[in-house]
Formats: structure tokens, C-alpha cells, sequence
């Protein structure tokens, strides 16, 4: 059974590395959001007895960490799709 069709152009291979590169990254992150989202719904439920205070209100290492690293993949991948368009 053929998984994709036959390519009808010599750029085709490098599109769909591109599209299944960025399936993987967004289906990863998904994944991820989604381990986060349940660990801490179980972990922060009521009536679990957590210390909730002296939670901070800035974290300045996370918060340039959770924007630059997309930042960086996401001009990546525009920079690699920008090249093989035009190439």
C-alpha cells in the first residue's frame, strides 16, 4: 500500500520533509501541553493539600525562555520552507 502519491515535482520530496518537520514539532508541543494540562490538574485538584502560597509573580528566565525558543524554530522553519521556495 502506497502511502503518498507519486511526486510531480523534483521540489516535492523537500515540501513534504517541511510539512511532516512541522507535524512532528506542533503534534510534539500538543503532546506536551496536553501532559502538562493533566499533571497538573491531578497535582492542583481541591482539596489536595499543596502549598499554593509564595507562588512568584515574575519569573524573567522562564518567561524569555518560553519566547525565545519558538521564536527560534518557528524563524527555522521560515527560513528553511523561504529557501526551498526559492530554490
Amino acid at each position: 500500500m502506497k502511502w503518498f502519491l507519486p511526486q510531480a515535482s523534483d521540489s516535492a520530496a523537500r515540501v513534504d520533509a517541511i510539512f511532516f518537520t512541522v507535524l512532528a514539532v506542533t503534534g510534539l508541543v500538543a503532546l506536551a501541553i496536553f501532559v502538562l494540562i493533566f499533571v497538573f490538574c491531578l497535582r492542583y485538584r481541591r482539596g489536595a493539600n499543596v502549598d499554593r502560597s509564595g507562588a512568584p509573580s515574575r519569573f524573567l528566565p522562564l518567561e524569555i525562555g518560553w519566547t525565545v525558543t519558538p521564536l527560534v524554530i518557528f524563524v527555522a522553519l521560515f527560513a528553511w520552507a523561504a529557501h526551498v521556495y526559492g530554490g
